[in-house]
């Protein structure tokens, strides 16, 4: 949570000694600690969050920077003092935005990605592709195509529940006792955030029951 914390993002969390969960602290204490692990599994992990990974790019190159509420420039008419993406991510061959919302359902809106594209773009820094993943808010959770500056971009929607369901995932198969205790602290994360895996009844295994009958 200290990405929160520098960015002055916690006033609302505790504003009584009871923790009240917003966007940018579970942002923060999610994302901001799944950035310590390698950039590869630190990028499938986002990918996977997404409801449809395979139109996302597998490879995306070393990441250069993680950056958290970055402050760009704004157009002057729609926006008229600056656009604050939660989390900007340079890579060798993208440019990644994650915009992120409380809860998984609603939230999420086209004009915001459209603002935050279009600042990208107007900071001169955009020479590489974007890639665009608008995290929890969706109340659909196709991709979604719109248009800025009469370039197209496609919306990847992504979930909380995906991402700490891969979370989870990752901890079984990792052999690894750092990224055990990096992907532990977000499952914690989530958890004082109210969320919680769950295993649904149709994806566990089936066993087959012998019926027994009491003799008379």
């Amino acid at each position: 949570m200290l990405q929160a914390l520098i960015h002055r993002k916690l006033k609302n969390s505790f504003a009584d000694p009871e923790f009240h969960p917003s966007e940018d602290a579970l942002t923060s204490s999610t994302i901001g600690v799944l950035q310590f692990l390698p950039d590869e599994v630190f990028w499938n992990m986002i990918r996977q969050s997404c409801c449809e990974p395979q139109n996302v790019p597998k490879d995306i190159g070393t990441i250069i920077s993680i950056n958290f509420w970055e402050k760009w420039t704004a157009d002057g008419i729609v926006n008229k003092n600056f656009v604050e993406p939660d989390v900007w991510i340079e890579s060798e061959n993208y440019h990644i935005i994650v915009e992120a919302k409380k809860y998984d359902g609603v939230g999420q809106y086209q004009t915001q990605w459209k603002k935050e594209i279009k600042a990208l773009l107007s900071e001169g820094i955009a020479e590489k592709e974007i890639i665009f993943v608008a995290l929890g808010g969706n109340a659909i959770v196709t991709d979604e195509c719109i248009n800025v500056d009469k370039a197209e971009f496609r919306i990847h929607k992504a979930t909380w529940f995906n991402l700490l369901h891969v979370v989870n995932q990752q901890i079984n198969i990792t052999d690894t006792g750092s990224q055990r205790r990096i992907l532990q602290t977000v499952v914690n994360a989530f958890e004082q955030h109210r969320m919680v895996d769950v295993l649904w009844l149709n994806s566990m295994r089936r066993n087959t029951l012998k019926s027994i009958h009491p003799s008379l």
